[in-house]
Formats: structure tokens, C-alpha cells, sequence
């Protein structure tokens, strides 16, 4: 038995226990597994329908589970855990982004993946106040100074708001001759701000 096995075993071990001491007299909790037409299925517990077992998720990890009979599957199935993500992520968009940001730069294994947040990148956006690092125009994403692929880290101080024009232009391009680009472009700093 590898440690997976022991620890799950464990898990079902302490359930057993607390089942017993929730049903003394062997009452059980109604299962919401069923039998259709020789398949296993499951109740979804948002949505309410009977579904086949290949309709949820596996779930790795037994304690994020709330029910006491642990199957290996979610408690929603896969459309309702799919409209639940879809509407997180329109409330949340900066959490979101955040949360693919640090992705890529894990993937990428750069320095302060695990350090920056939301928080961190609202903060660059605010002292640039959304514009352009390179051009001055409204910003609309924000950049790696340094990028991920040259080896750059994920910290605060390498990220900058851009301007979709001057981040195609920039690319992947490291070092970046920044004098040579606004020169290019014809942009001339005017109160700290550089303006075509």
C-alpha cells in the first residue's frame, strides 16, 4: 500500500466511526446512487437530476467532500460545475486573470509565481494610472517587462500596464529598446506621461 492508500483508508476508517456515532441503530443516509437500465447513477445535488457516474468530475481528495459515503465523484455534476465556474468568473475578471497569470508563470517556473495576486496587479495598474508604459495610451493588458519565456520573473515590479498595440510590438523581445520603439512611434514624454 502506497501512502494515497493508507491515508484513504484512514479517511474511510474515521467515517465508518462517525457514521456509527450519527446512526447508532444503523439508520443510514439515504444514498443518492441508483441503478438505471444496468448503469450506476448518481443524484446531482444542485441540479437534482440522475445522471451516469461518467456525468461528474473525479475528485481526488476525499475531505472536500461533504458527504459521508465518499464515491470518488463530485456532489454536482459536470454541467452544473461548469455554470458555476462560468459565473465566478464573470463576477470575478481581475481574480481570474490573476489566477491565469500565476498559471503561466509556474508553468514558466519564474520567481514570486506564488507571491503575486490581484492585488499586487491592481496596484502596477493604479501607478501607471492605466496607461501605457511604452506609449501613454490607455492601457489594456498588463505585460512582463521582462517576458516569462526570456526567463523573467513573475514579482510586481516586472509587470506593467500596455496597450495592445505596443505589446504586439514588444512580443517576446528581450532586451527591448524602449527609446528606439517611441522614437519609431513618435511619442514624446509630456508630464510624466508619454503622448503621440
Amino acid at each position: 500500500m502506497d501512502e494515497w492508500d493508507l491515508m484513504f483508508e484512514e479517511h474511510r476508517t474515521y467515517e465508518r466511526i462517525v457514521e456509527k456515532e450519527r446512526h447508532p441503530f444503523g439508520e443510514k443516509k439515504p444514498s443518492l446512487h441508483t441503478i438505471v437500465n444496468g448503469v450506476e447513477c448518481k443524484k446531482c445535488v444542485r441540479c437534482g437530476r440522475v445522471l451516469p457516474l461518467t456525468e461528474y468530475h473525479v475528485q481526488r481528495n476525499p475531505w472536500k467532500n461533504s458527504q459521508t459515503e465518499w464515491d470518488g465523484h463530485t456532489e454536482w455534476c459536470k454541467d452544473c460545475v461548469s455554470m458555476g465556474a462560468k459565473k465566478w468568473q464573470q463576477t470575478h475578471p481581475e481574480e481570474r486573470k490573476a489566477i491565469v497569470a500565476r498559471r503561466r508563470a509556474r508553468q514558466a517556473e519564474a520567481e514570486g509565481a506564488e507571491y503575486t495576486t490581484a492585488e499586487h496587479r491592481q496596484a502596477r495598474w493604479k501607478l501607471y494610472k492605466g496607461r501605457c508604459y511604452l506609449c501613454g495610451k490607455p492601457a489594456t493588458d498588463i505585460d512582463h517587462v521582462i517576458p516569462l519565456s526570456r526567463g523573467g520573473p513573475e514579482w510586481p515590479a516586472n509587470l506593467r500596464p500596455i496597450c495592445r498595440h505596443c505589446n504586439s510590438k514588444k512580443h517576446a523581445n528581450w532586451p527591448y529598446d524602449f527609446e528606439k520603439h517611441r522614437q519609431e512611434e513618435g511619442y514624446y514624454e509630456r508630464g510624466g506621461i508619454w503622448n503621440s
